[in-house]
């Protein structure tokens, strides 16, 4: 994971927030001009992803079995764009896009608060997916890790979000306080739950006499499936297990933000 692109993009993207953050607070931007200029990155970097991920495949009729046993294909002759499950804006990070539209066209005060609480919580997932980025492991090359449109569109947009994340904390116009606590767990876990239907849904899975043997294809929006870190888990109560350490881990880390902007910085200054 940890290979010497990612370690540099990890610089980069430190770097980054740190100089948005230094910016956002010298220029003061209103909330209203901050979360139309992130759309407008986030919608430039939805559009670079899409493109990035999507491919051109060959339409086919049937397969067929080998006589040595693997799987062949009729082809067509026809090709499609395609665009694979797992790129859906499902995860928590690509929603921040619908909460930033969302809280532009609202008119209710509430709404938008939520919506703040939201962005300003979850942020937190930002700033842990610059060191976890699961695309490393589709990037051998230095080169291609360094110059990819893909993994530029990757960090730079988690860094913008980290970067809208602490503004929001700190801005008096969204006025954070600690008991949005509340809110802010309540909503994630709303969030989450619905990625424990659509993981097992959507995962291509493979029947044997009507009878689940595995799977060829798994889907994990929110990592509620598997573990960003790369733990094997073979057993129903392991998952489980791994679901209720991280659903702790979440409520900490939130936790800790709110201790920190809330209880600290604003009561400082």
């Amino acid at each position: 994971m940890f290979q010497t692109a990612h370690i540099i993009w990890i610089i980069i993207s430190l770097v980054l927030i740190v100089v948005g953050v230094i910016l956002c607070r010298y220029l003061r931007p209103s909330m209203n001009r901050m979360l139309k200029v992130c759309l407008c990155i986030g919608i430039v970097s939805e559009v670079i992803k899409f493109f990035s991920v999507s491919q051109i495949v060959p339409f086919i009729n049937e397969t067929f079995v080998k006589p040595d046993g693997t799987f062949g294909y009729n082809y067509s002759g026809a090709y499609t764009p395609i665009l694979e499950v797992e790129h859906l804006p499902f995860e928590m990070c690509s929603l921040q896009l619908f909460f930033m539209a969302i809280c532009l066209l609202a008119s209710s005060e509430k709404v938008k608060h939520f919506l703040y609480v939201m962005m300003f919580a979850t942020g937190i997932g930002g700033v842990i997916a610059i060191p976890l980025a699961t695309l490393s492991v589709y990037y051998t090359d230095f080169a291609d890790y360094m110059l990819s449109p893909r993994v530029w569109q990757f960090f730079l947009y988690h860094s913008m979000i980290s970067v809208l994340s602490i503004y929001i904390g700190l801005s008096k116009e969204t006025n954070i306080v600690f008991s949005d606590l509340k809110t802010a767990i309540i909503g994630a876990f709303a969030f989450d739950i619905p990625t424990f239907y659509l993981n097992g849904v959507l995962s291509e899975k493979v029947y044997v006499n009507d009878q689940l043997v595995g799977v060829t294809h798994r889907i994990n929006f929110f990592s509620s499936y598997v573990n960003p870190v790369g733990l094997v888990l073979t057993e129903k109560w392991q998952w489980i297990l791994y679901i209720a350490i991280r659903d702790v881990i979440l409520v900490g880390l939130m936790t800790i933000m709110f201790v920190i902007f809330c209880k600290i910085i604003k009561k400082k200054y």
